[in-house]
């Protein structure tokens, strides 16, 4: 099952945390990611994917205010889950969602970066919190709960002093085992239920 869905998260403000005030979330598609708490609250599954495919979002236009070919969209594949949230079924062997587009705008100089997490290149595997922002529609947590993972397994490109950097160099099995043992926000468990972008919504909402 394919799950389509609009820009990937960022930043608590959906702006670049490089300053320059790119936007790269859009409101309907950011949860907190700073803990693992966080992670465990809002996240609905952490796997290991692999980006199958990436092509120009559909969605781009040149008179939007944006360059043409910014944004991409791209496809990712499951290859291992490594924790699941308990309330959570039927989530996606593979999901396509929009991120951020290619150095300078030109495919040949490959994905830019987007925000705070390494860019999803074609054929490159990576660990990542993934999220039903709505009935349906998937994507990663943004910032710190994308990380690579290298041929070997391992993972690597942990955020300095970031909620996950003691396992830099260790492996998604042992990020799954700490999860398992961190407790989700109890002001989220009404609500649990509901799909991580819905739910983080509602506990802000009171509902």
């Amino acid at each position: 099952m394919a799950a389509v869905i609009s820009l990937m998260g960022c930043g608590s403000d959906g702006l670049s945390s490089a300053g320059s005030g790119s936007r790269c979330a859009s409101a309907d598609h950011i949860v907190p990611s700073e803990s693992l708490q966080d992670l465990v609250t809002y996240a609905d599954q952490v796997a290991v994917v692999k980006v199958v495919d990436d092509e120009v979002a559909e969605y781009d236009r040149p008179n939007d205010g944006l360059e043409l070919e910014r944004f991409r969209e791209v496809t990712i594949e499951v290859t291992d889950v490594v924790w699941t949230a308990p309330q959570r079924r039927d989530v996606p062997t593979s999901a396509t969602f929009t991120t951020s587009g290619w150095r300078g705008g030109d495919p040949k100089k490959g994905p830019a970066p987007d925000c705070d997490q390494p860019p999803l290149e074609v054929g490159h595997r990576y660990l990542v919190g993934m999220v039903e922002y709505r009935d349906g529609e998937w994507a990663p947590m943004s910032g710190p709960f994308v990380l690579n993972v290298d041929e070997s397994g391992d993972v690597h490109g942990v955020i300095e002093d970031g909620p996950l950097s003691k396992y830099d160099g260790g492996t998604p099995a042992a990020v799954g085992a700490a999860l398992a043992e961190v407790a989700p926000d109890p002001k989220v468990a009404p609500y649990r239920d509901q799909p991580g972008g819905l739910r983080y919504r509602a506990s802000v909402d009171g509902g």
